[in-house]
Order: structure tokens, then C-alpha cells, then sequence
């Protein structure tokens, strides 16, 4: 290491290591941007911080401290390794590490900082460290051997904004066995913080060694909440007869509503220092194959509570959301990291299609103001699908001689006009798949998915699985197309075709009732066993048929047969929260005002106009 004379600067060599978790988490980098990281963002006077300069590529840069002044600053050296950046992908990144030790309270000003590296001169963004005092004793250790203490790093936060809860444990005397125990937290999200700090400090003319524990709490609800005392256990004590228990102080914290959202801007509840990122595959992706689309939020905050919003389509483009993913973890300012919210893009034909950049607000709690996070406008581009070859189109299931008028669809399908042949083997089946009208139900749902419309094939080969539920091709049709199974029935239905759990059920109310009439007189001739036998099993079969028969009236279902914008509320002007994609199977809630309100799964709860591209199931 090594001072660059007369100009206050600091060149810092150190040994070649590769690993993130030589500077562990924080916000992704830019592969052509100068970043700083601060870990962690709040200390007091004498505890010092880690100041991260993050350099891309491995060549040496140099770094100007002279600007800082509120610190004392010691270089801790470079460390190369790699690290993921906005798009994804991995480069290279040196760290340069030093570490800043506050020499006052306050707001700590780590000012923009030239950077020289490979011929160019950058500078870096300000931060600010936030600076308390050091508490030092507190006044109630006066004459006492033990005393458990608690603090708040801030008495007045927002809602959403992270406070450190600080326990110390003062004592004069050993002890072999020490347990601390933390109060509930009720009305906080609460993270213990890593590491236990030991040390020893004089007051009163005693020695004191002084364990302390801190704990990130983000509070859920404004007013006043309560902390109830800590609990510290201690054995071991040299004189007492036994574990000595010792209570911390009950405190109080004051938490402010946030203020409004300023007028126009996205209703929000995040809190933090946060960046939005939006991404598309910029390889060109085929009429009715899926993309994916990726929105990032990233920094500092209660950002793992943030839900980000469904992106705004163009029309033609329809979007299903996947998963969420939080990368990093959390620290004296809230979670730092990353969450990442994927979708599945799908246009049916081809074109340029620009979705607009994301739009969040995101409360800055130290400057007190709303910031708006807006995303990169994104490009997906869609090319033709390859039209379908007719010669290797699967062979067609109903046979030529069937009593159906199929010769026209059968011709067309042949030739490889495959919308033309769905839709006339539709008009020859009139929305009946039973008997031996399932092969060409199942031959209208090849079709449909050959011409590219996947929401029509899956309503049929829904329909021919309500009509057979247990049929081998039913199933091997559906598997192909990745549908979930329907599940009609209990479990005979299941099995057995509808219409014969239908009559199985009439007669097995019929028998029910011969039984009720036969028992008294004949209830000697057969075993009671057997009897109840009887009865259990034409009661169950009528019990199969009655849900069968009610099933689409109490817990009706759905296929939507094209992209559909589920709404928040049954209004034409609510905010779009999703979007259901072609062959998409929906359950149907009450209806309201021409909407009707859909059950997508995993919490996937919307209202679409009743008259949309959803079709109920028998």
C-alpha cells in the first residue's frame, strides 16, 4: 500500500480473490458505471463503517478520499471477483474497501469521489451515513452489579422504515451462563441483526464488560406502539442461589403515516433507496411462443413487501406471472438486495411490440419525498410462427365412415388449412362430446392447436374430459398440450363417463328409496351388515351424481380461449392486475354490474367483463 505524494490520494493493492462474499450483498452494478456501497448505512461516533468503491473490469484504479472529511478513513485494500449486474449476466467488478470511522454525530457526508481507472476519470454519487451519538452508560447503571438496557437507533419513524433495536447487557460480576431473551416485536417485521458485540467499559469506578445485540424491526402499523421489556438470564453468578433474572426497560415508538402520494404518481408503500430495472430477450421470439419478461427492484428498504405491478401490454400481447425471487437479505436499513418478478410474454402475431417502462414510488425517509422509479421502455419482437407442415400433422382420431358430416373439415385438414377444419368439425359436433363424437371432439382440439389458437383446443379437450373423464386418449391429449387435469367428480366420476354416473345416480336413488320402504319388512331376512352395506353404496353413488349435476352451478369453471385483462374491481376503468392467458382454467365467483369475478390460483383473484374470451364448462 502506498500514499501518491501531494495529492491526498491512496492507491490500495491487495491479493487477487475471487468470491462475493468478500463484500457481500448490495445493489447490482452497472457493467459501465462507478457504484459505492456503505455497510451499514447508521452507526455512532467511534464504530466505523465499510465504504465499498466499486470499479468494473480488474485494472487498478485510483481513488481521491480527500473530499471526506466527516470520517477518518483506513484503506482495506481491492478485491476482484464477479457479480451479477442489471442485465443478468455476470463481469467483472474490483472492490476497493476502506473503512470510515465517524468523528462526529450526525449526518455523515461521503461526498462524489474521483475515480481514475484506465485512462478515463469518473466520479462517484454522494452518500450519507447517519451518525449517532455514543450512548456510552447508561444513567440507571448507577450502583448496580447487572443491568439489561434498551434503545431505538430513531424514537419517530415512517411506517415501512427500518429502526434498530439495540439490547445491552451490563454486568460487574462473572457468570457462566448468559441468555437473552427479546420481546415479541408485536406490530414489526423483526431480523436479528449477525454478530454479538463484547466489550468492557468504567463507570462508577466499576469494570463492566458489556454484551450487546441489535435487531432490524419495520413497523406495519402507524400510532404508538409498545415494546414490552427484554428478559436477560444469567447462572453461574458467584454468591447467588441461583439463575438471576433481570428485566430491560418497556419502550415506546412513535410511527408517522407516510405522507400522500403526490397526485398522478402510482399509489405505493415502499420505503427506501431503490432503482427499477425492466428487461426483455433481445433475440426475436415466434408467433405464440412465450418470452420472458423480468422487473427488477433493487436497493435498500422494505422492498421484499414491495408488489410490483403487472406490466401495461400493448394490444396482442398477453402476460402470466411466474415467480418472485428475493435476492440478499436483511440489515440495519431494511432488506438490501434485490426482488425480481417474472412474467411470460406471448404475442399470437408477429410485430414489434414496446411495452412502457415500469413506474413505482418509493419514499425517501431522509430526504423526506416521494422519488418515482421508472423503468426502461422494453422491445419484444415477434416473428412469424412456421406454418405447420400438413404431412406431419397427427393422423385424425374419428374414423372416415363416421355418421357425422365431417368430409369437408377432414379435406381441409388434410390440406393443412387447420382453423378452417376445427372450425367445421365444431359446427358438426355442436358443442357434444359424448359417445363417439369424443374422437372428433379431440380431433377439433388438435386442430385448433395446429392453427395456433391453444385457448380453443383446451376448452375442447376440457369438454371431452367432462364427457369421458377416464378415457386413456382424453388424457394422453391433455398431457401433450400441458393442461392440469379437471378433476369433475369425487372419484367414480372421475372414472366413468358422465352420462353413465348421471343414470347410476337415478338408480341408486331409486334403490335408496326401495330400501327405506323394504327394511322394516324384510330387515330379518338379510344381516343388518348387509343392509347398511346397500345403503352406503347407493348413497354414495347418488352423492357422486348430485355433485356432478350440481358441481357447475355451486363451483362453476372456465377456459379462457384468448389473453384476457383480469381487473382490480368490477369497473371498465380499474387497474388491470393481471392477465389471464389462452387455455388458462379459472374458477367463476359472483358476478357484479356485467362482471364476474375469476380465481386464477395462487391467490390470482380478478373481475373480467362477463362478456370476454372466457367460456364456462358445462
Amino acid at each position: 500500500m502506498e500514499t501518491l505524494p501531494g495529492k491526498g490520494v491512496w492507491l490500495v493493492v491487495c491479493v487477487l480473490v475471487m468470491g462475493w462474499w468478500c463484500w457481500g450483498g448490495g445493489t447490482a452494478l452497472a457493467e459501465t458505471a462507478i457504484a459505492v456501497e456503505v455497510d451499514p448505512r447508521e452507526t455512532v461516533v467511534g464504530r466505523p463503517v465499510v465504504l465499498r468503491v466499486l470499479v468494473p473490469g480488474d485494472a487498478s484504479a485510483v481513488i481521491d478520499i480527500a473530499p471526506i472529511v466527516d470520517f477518518t478513513v483506513t484503506p482495506r485494500g481491492r478485491v476482484v471477483g464477479s457479480r451479477t449486474g442489471p442485465d443478468g449476466r455476470p463481469g467483472v467488478v474490483t472492490a476497493y474497501r476502506f473503512e470510515l470511522t465517524p468523528r462526529r454525530s450526525g449526518n455523515g457526508l461521503i461526498p462524489a469521489l474521483s475515480v481514475a481507472t484506465g485512462g478515463t476519470r469518473l466520479t462517484t454519487s454522494p452518500a450519507t451515513v447517519v451518525v449517532r451519538p455514543d450512548p456510552g452508560p447508561p444513567p440507571t447503571l448507577a450502583g448496580k452489579a447487572i443491568l439489561l438496557d434498551a434503545a431505538l437507533s430513531r424514537p419517530n419513524p415512517y411506517r415501512g422504515q427500518t429502526v434498530v433495536y439495540t439490547l445491552r447487557l451490563f454486568r460487574s460480576v462473572p457468570a457462566s451462563g448468559i441468555a437473552i431473551t427479546p420481546p415479541a416485536f408485536d406490530g414489526f417485521t423483526a431480523v436479528a441483526l449477525p454478530g454479538q458485540t463484547d466489550t468492557e467499559l468504567t463507570a462508577g469506578g466499576k469494570r463492566y464488560a458489556v454484551s450487546q445485540v441489535d435487531y432490524a424491526l419495520t413497523p406495519l402499523r402507524t400510532g404508538r406502539l409498545a415494546l414490552a421489556p427484554a428478559r436477560a438470564r444469567l447462572s453461574g453468578i458467584p454468591g447467588a442461589p441461583g439463575p438471576s433474572v433481570i428485566d430491560g426497560p418497556a419502550l415506546e415508538i412513535a410511527v408517522r403515516p407516510l405522507p400522500p402520494v403526490p397526485a398522478g404518481l402510482p399509489a405505493s408503500e415502499l420505503v427506501g433507496q431503490m432503482e427499477l430495472d425492466a428487461r426483455v430477450p433481445a433475440a426475436p421470439v415466434a408467433a405464440g411462443q412465450e418470452a420472458g419478461l423480468e422487473v427488477v427492484l433493487s436497493g435498500r428498504g422494505n422492498l421484499a413487501e414491495a408488489v410490483l405491478p403487472a406490466p401495461m401490454l400493448p394490444q396482442g400481447l398477453s402476460a402470466r406471472r411466474l415467480s418472485t425471487q428475493d435476492t440478499g437479505g436483511g440489515g440495519p436499513d431494511g432488506f438490501t438486495g434485490r426482488r425480481t418478478v417474472r412474467f411470460a410474454l406471448r404475442a399470437e402475431s408477429p410485430g414489434r411490440y414496446t411495452l412502457p417502462g415500469p413506474r413505482l414510488a418509493v419514499f425517501d425517509p431522509d430526504r423526506e419525498v416521494w422519488r418515482v422509479l421508472s423503468g426502461p421502455e422494453t422491445v419484444l419482437s415477434v416473428t412469424a410462427a412456421p406454418a405447420p407442415d400438413a404431412a406431419l400433422a397427427p393422423p385424425l382420431l374419428a374414423p372416415a365412415g363416421n355418421a357425422l358430416s365431417l368430409a369437408a373439415p377432414r379435406t381441409a385438414y388434410a390440406s393443412g388449412r387447420f382453423a378452417e377444419a376445427a372450425q367445421g368439425f365444431e359446427a358438426a359436433l355442436q358443442n357434444s362430446c359424448n359417445g363417439t363424437a369424443l374422437a372428433v371432439c379431440l380431433d377439433t382440439a388438435a386442430s385448433w392447436r395446429l392453427a395456433g389458437d391453444t385457448g380453443r383446443a383446451a376448452l375442447w379437450l376440457y369438454r371431452a374430459e367432462l364427457a369421458q373423464p377416464g378415457d386413456d386418449a382424453v388424457a394422453k391429449a391433455r398431457n401433450a398440450a400441458g393442461l392440469p387435469p379437471l378433476s369433475p367428480s369425487l372419484l367414480l366420476g372421475n372414472l366413468l363417463p358422465r352420462r353413465t354416473m348421471l343414470a347410476s345416480g337415478a338408480l341408486a336413488a331409486a334403490i335408496l328409496v326401495l330400501l327405506l320402504l323394504a327394511v322394516r319388512r324384510w330387515r330379518h331376512t338379510l344381516p343388518r351388515g348387509a343392509w347398511l352395506m346397500a345403503g352406503i353404496l347407493a348413497g354414495w353413488l347418488a352423492l357422486e351424481a348430485g355433485w356432478l349435476a350440481l358441481a357447475p352451478i355451486l363451483a362453476p369453471r372456465a377456459v379462457v380461449t384468448a389473453a384476457t385483462a383480469a381487473l382490480s374491481a368490477p369497473e371498465a376503468e380499474a387497474e388491470v392486475l393481471f392477465t389471464l392467458p389462452p387455455a388458462a382454467l379459472v374458477r367463476l365467483g359472483p358476478r357484479r354490474g356485467g362482471f364476474v369475478r375469476v380465481d386464477a390460483g395462487n391467490d390470482a383473484l380478478g373481475w373480467v367483463a362477463r362478456d370476454t374470451a372466457v367460456t364456462r364448462l358445462p
